[in-house]
């Protein structure tokens, strides 16, 4: 029979030189460098698929508010005043009613995505609360902003409607048209993830949207998303677009004419992105 061998507490284990324990630390250094920008990315990850599920709930307001208001989306301000010359504007005044706005009295589509209890930030964003931010639970968990951008008592913009569907501000712009005249909703954009630093804190997004390329960054998109940026499309699908797919007009003369940022097919209208 054979015998089993016993181990022996008194029994040393083989040791290490200095000079295998300092490589073996290094390995490990190595391995640990390679493996954190994937573990970094796959964080990143996560957070992108938790911003895309915020867009899609504000994307079911803005489909329950177009279908009480005949295919009309939510306009920047409901204070709407028709001119003669067919066009219509708006005017920030006390009581309007926004898309965005935190206080569920004065938001158009607040009641269809149970933002009811929500008086602070705006929807996506953050509000300036005596020096301390409060953050909207529809803001991206990926986005952080500082609170010296505004002064106590305002707000920061993180997402943002398509300039092309923006009417109602204090511009003159065309009567909105209803989205069922849209040829290619899916690829329309509607709401996107906007840059947000002092001075760039409101709710626009428009064709000049890439900071590497712009010098006022005033109404850029923002990509914290391994370079993507969630967007709502006007069908109400989201998506995560890469910076170089979204036409900037910095870089592309026409990029204004693209299906992504408008919305009827005239002009030199064109899909390409």
């Amino acid at each position: 029979m054979k015998k089993q061998k016993i181990f022996s507490p008194g029994k040393l284990l083989p040791s290490f030189t200095l000079i295998e324990l300092l490589v073996v630390i290094a390995i490990i250094a190595i391995l640990a460098a390679m493996l954190l920008p994937a573990l970094q990315r796959a964080r990143e990850s996560g957070r992108g698929i938790s911003c895309l599920n915020n867009y899609k709930t504000l994307g079911m307001g803005f489909i329950h508010y177009t279908e009480e208001y005949k295919g009309i989306i939510p306009p920047y301000w409901n204070s709407i005043i028709p001119l003669a010359n067919g066009k219509i504007k708006g005017t920030s005044v006390a009581g309007n009613r926004s898309w965005f706005s935190a206080r569920p009295t004065r938001n158009l589509i607040a009641e269809y995505i149970g933002a009811v209890n929500d008086d602070g930030p705006p929807l996506g964003g953050w509000y300036n609360a005596q020096g301390r931010l409060r953050r909207s639970k529809f803001a991206c968990p990926s986005r952080e902003v500082q609170a010296d951008w505004v002064t106590s008592g305002n707000t920061i913009g993180g997402v943002a409607i398509n300039t092309y569907h923006n009417w109602g501000d204090s511009t003159e712009r065309e009567r909105p048209q209803p989205i069922y005249r849209a040829k290619k909703p899916s690829r329309n954009s509607l709401l996107l993830e906007k840059y947000a630093a002092k001075g760039c804190t409101g709710f626009v997004v428009s064709y000049t949207p890439n900071p590497l390329t712009t010098t006022t960054r005033t109404y850029c998109m923002e990509f914290p998303h391994n370079d993507n940026a969630s967007v709502l499309l006007l069908d109400g699908h989201v998506e995560h677009i890469k910076r170089s797919r979204v036409p900037d007009n910095n870089i592309d003369s026409t990029a204004w004419q693209s299906s992504f940022w408008r919305v009827l097919e005239t002009g030199n209208y064109h899909d390409r992105w």
